[in-house]
Formats: C-alpha cells, structure tokens, sequence
C-alpha cells in the first residue's frame, strides 16, 4: 500500500513539474523594460531629412535668384544713373529709384534670412515630432517600457575646458549594451511609414 501511494506521489510530481515546464515555455517572454536611441543617427538615416533638405536647398536657392536679380537691377541703375549729368531731371529720377532699390534689397536679404531660419526650424520641429512618435509606437508594440537617448559624445571639436565639461554633462547613458538599441530599427519603421502612409 506504501508503495503504491509512493509511486503515485512521484508519478503526480513528475506530472506537475513537466506541466510547470510546459507551462514555463509556452508563456509570453517577458517585455524588453528598456531600450537606446541614437537621435542623430535616426536622423541622418531618414528619408524624410533628405526631403527636408532637398526642400531647404530648393528654398535657398529660389531665395538666392531672386536676391541676384534684384542685385542687377541695382546695378543697371547705378549705371545708369553715371550716365546723366547731376542736376538733370533724369539723373533725380534715377536716383530716386536707385534709393528705392536698395531699400528693397536690403529688407529682402533680411526677409530672405528669416524665411531659412523659420522653415529650417518648422522642418525640424516636425521631424522630431515624428521621430518622437514613432518611438512611442514602436516601444508599444515591443512592450519596451522605456527609451533613453544614447547619442555619441563627439568631444574632438571642443575648444575649450567650459565647452568639453558642458558635452561630458549632457550625457545621461554611458553605456549600453547594443542589443538594447533600436536606432535602426526606428529608421527602418520610419522610412516604411513614409512610402505606405500619404503625406500630411
């Protein structure tokens, strides 16, 4: 009778562990709590950034044309302002024109200057938005629970001791494994993104 009883008792353990194992394989693996980022990397592998700066190219030099034609059409007026005697009537009608022109050309290359800085940040604002959520989107389907930004510090174009000291601060990873970074995976989903969902 003890036997039997022994041999049942080692026959329901045996079953319980092979259960627990079986169990233990079958179950989810558990959720990667943290992740690394390279934001510049991210951005120097996007499709989206070399439109970006195709776009910003096109501006400039749409901008720059327009600055040279204005910069000739003072010119012939200089010209043709040496060309009449002073006090005539044609040369104060051309110099009044001249005047005119170079108040135009001037607040045009401030408006010129202004227009590149204020589209060059409204590019970037939204690349980094998008960068942002496409992150987000991919710790969520990943059950990442966290990401850091792990950029490179490039500390051989410092100038000074104050300059060095402020890069060497700003660093909040140190060090990660790279099994941890997901930098080429976010450009991967990114670039896809682009060429499967309309613009905005």
């Amino acid at each position: 009778m003890r036997k039997t009883l022994l041999t049942l008792l080692t026959v329901a353990l045996f079953a319980g562990a092979a259960a627990l194992m079986a169990r233990a394989q079958n179950a989810p693996s558990a959720p990667a709590a943290l992740a690394v980022v390279n934001i510049s990397n991210i951005s120097k592998g996007l499709d989206l950034k070399k439109t970006m700066d195709s776009d910003m190219e096109t501006l400039s030099k749409k901008l720059s044309d327009q600055r040279t034609a204005m910069e000739n059409e003072f010119d012939n007026l200089r010209k043709e302002l040496a060309q009449y005697k002073p006090e005539s009537d044609p040369a104060k009608e051309t110099a009044q024109k001249l005047l005119k022109k170079k108040a135009d050309l001037e607040a045009f290359r401030g408006y010129a200057q202004d227009i590149l800085l204020m589209e060059q940040r409204v590019r970037t604002m939204q690349m980094y938005r998008a960068i942002n959520t496409a992150i987000a989107e991919y710790a969520q389907s990943h059950k990442i629970l966290l990401v850091l930004v792990a950029d490179d510090a490039d500390l051989s174009n410092t100038t000074n001791q104050s300059e060095l000291m402020s890069k060497v601060s700003v660093r909040k990873v140190m060090y990660a494994d790279p099994s941890l970074d997901i930098t080429s995976a976010i450009v991967e989903k990114m670039n896809t993104d682009a060429k499967t969902s309309p613009p905005k």
